[in-house]
């Protein structure tokens, strides 16, 4: 039997309009506002365990560090960030229970890690594509294709 992800609202009495491409970026931007608090703890923890030339990049100020290193940590954080939360009691990120919204299977079970992680991990190639968000809006049930992931039992 054949599940898919889907992103679901927590009350049904939502109007349709709530759960299409804009409420959905303005959690992830109160998701990145978290991780603002996050990562300078990441890149302080870094400093203390990196390699020299890297650790004294990291310690001057982690808004200077370049973008390959931002893109080995950011990057990850954020993807297991929302792989850790969707999959938690919670059912999404701190910026989706703001707007109160759950992501869940088509059954509307929880999500496991691993899929949450797998699904996060391909949010990536939407964002990368930008038709895989604006699918949003061309969808039925209003899922990204990072959402229309097959997921086997």
């Amino acid at each position: 039997m054949e599940k898919r992800i889907q992103f679901r609202q927590r009350e049904s009495k939502r109007t349709e309009l709530e759960n299409q491409f804009w409420p959905r970026a303005f959690a992830f931007t109160i998701d990145l506002m978290v991780l603002q608090l996050i990562i300078p703890v990441v890149f302080s923890l870094l400093a203390l365990v990196a390699p020299t030339d890297l650790s004294d990049e990291l310690a001057r100020d982690y808004s200077s560090v370049t973008t390959t290193t931002t893109l080995v940590v950011v990057v990850p954080l954020l993807v297991l960030y929302d792989a850790v939360l969707e999959s938690s009691r919670l059912r999404g990120t701190v910026g989706k229970w703001f707007l109160r919204f759950a992501v869940c299977d088509t059954d509307i079970d929880q999500l496991s890690f691993p899929k949450a992680l797998i699904r996060n991990t391909l949010k990536i190639l939407s964002v990368i594509s930008v038709v895989g968000v604006f699918m949003i809006d061309m969808t039925s049930r209003r899922q990204a294709l990072h959402d229309l992931i097959v997921v086997r039992r």
